[in-house]
C-alpha cells in the first residue's frame, strides 16, 4: 500500500482513533535529517504513537466524586479534535454516578469501582443510522466519509474490542433505550439501594427494620434520664420482641394448614428441614 493511500486512509479516520506525527511534511522546512548507514534505508520506520485515553484522569475523577469533591471534566470537540476548544464542565458529587462510555469496561480498575454494570445491546442498523446522523449534522461530517470510517474502523473495533467486554456486564439490555421494562426495573433497583441503610450496603445479608412513629418513640423512651426502671423495662423489652419477630420472619418456611381441637382450619407456617438461624445484633 503506497504511502497516500494510508494518509488517506488516516485522514477519513476519527480523530480519536488516530494520533501522530507526519514527518513526510518537513522536507520543505530544511530541517537536516540524521544521517544513517547505507542499508538503513531499506528499514522499515516505526511510528511513534501516542495513547488516546486518559485513564488515569478517570480514575482521579471517580476517585474525587466517591470523596465528595466535584471534578472539572474536559469538552471535546470532535471538528477540531481538541480537549480544550470548551470550558471544562463541572460535575458534582451525586448519590448516583454514571459512567458511560463504549470502551468503559476496558480497565479491570475501573470495573472494580462499579457497583452495576450495565451493556445496552443496540442492533446494528440502529447504531450505523445513529452514527450518520450524528457525524453528519452535528459534527459536520460528509456521509461518504462517515460510511468508510464505519466499515474500515468502527464495525471492526466494535467487534474486536467492544463486544467482547459484554461478558463482563451484570445486566445487558436489548433494544437500549425502547426497553422501557429492563429501565425501570434497574431504577427501582437503584431506588431501593439508596433506601438502604449504611450497614446494608456493606453486608448484603444484614437487615434493618424500618423506623416508625412508635419504634422511634420507644427509643427516645430508653434514652431519657429520667425515664424510671419500670418503663426502661417495658420498652426495652418492646424493642427486642420486634427485633426478634423481624428476624423469625427471615426464617425459611412453608406453608401449612392445620386443624385446631375445635374443628377449624388454620393457615400457618413451618420450618423447612434444613439448619437455619438468625442473629440478633445490638
Amino acid at each position: 500500500m503506497g504511502s497516500n493511500s494510508v494518509e488517506d486512509m488516516i485522514e477519513a479516520s476519527s480523530g480519536v482513533h488516530f494520533s501522530g506525527f507526519h514527518m513526510d511534511g518537513l522536507e520543505s522546512k530544511n530541517i537536516e535529517k540524521p544521517t544513517t548507514s547505507p542499508g538503513a534505508e531499506n528499514v522499515h520506520k516505526q511510528p511513534f504513537i501516542i495513547d488516546a485515553f486518559d485513564t488515569e484522569k478517570l480514575l482521579d475523577s471517580i476517585e474525587n466524586l466517591r470523596h465528595d469533591r466535584a471534578v472539572d471534566i474536559p469538552n471535546y470537540d470532535f471538528k477540531s479534535y481538541k480537549s480544550n476548544a470548551y470550558p471544562a464542565r463541572r460535575v458534582n458529587p451525586s448519590d448516583v454516578i454514571i459512567l458511560e462510555g463504549i470502551l468503559i469496561f476496558h480497565d479491570p480498575r475501573v470495573r472494580e469501582l462499579m457497583n452495576m454494570k450495565i451493556f445496552v445491546d443496540t442492533d446494528a442498523d440502529v447504531r450505523l443510522a445513529r452514527r450518520i446522523r450524528r457525524d453528519t449534522v452535528d459534527k459536520g461530517r460528509d456521509i461518504g466519509a462517515v460510511l468508510d470510517q464505519y466499515s474500515k474502523f468502527v464495525k471492526p473495533a466494535f467487534d474486536d474490542f467492544i463486544l467482547p467486554t459484554k461478558k463482563y456486564a451484570d445486566i445487558i439490555i436489548p433494544r437500549g433505550g425502547d426497553n422501557h421494562v429492563a429501565i425501570d426495573l434497574i431504577v427501582q433497583h437503584i431506588r431501593t439501594k439508596l433506601g438502604q441503610h449504611d450497614l446494608c450496603k456493606i453486608y448484603p445479608n444484614l437487615y434493618v427494620i424500618q423506623s416508625t412513629f412508635q419504634i422511634r418513640g420507644m427509643h427516645t423512651l430508653i434514652r431519657d434520664s429520667l425515664t424510671t426502671k419500670h418503663d426502661f423495662v417495658f420498652y426495652s423489652d418492646r424493642l427486642i420482641r420486634l427485633v426478634v419477630e423481624h428476624g423469625l420472619g427471615h426464617l425459611p418456611f412453608t406453608e401449612k394448614q392445620v386443624i385446631t381441637p375445635t374443628g377449624s382450619v388454620y393457615t400457618g407456617v413451618d420450618f423447612c428441614k434444613r439448619l437455619c438461624g438468625v442473629s440478633v445484633i445490638r
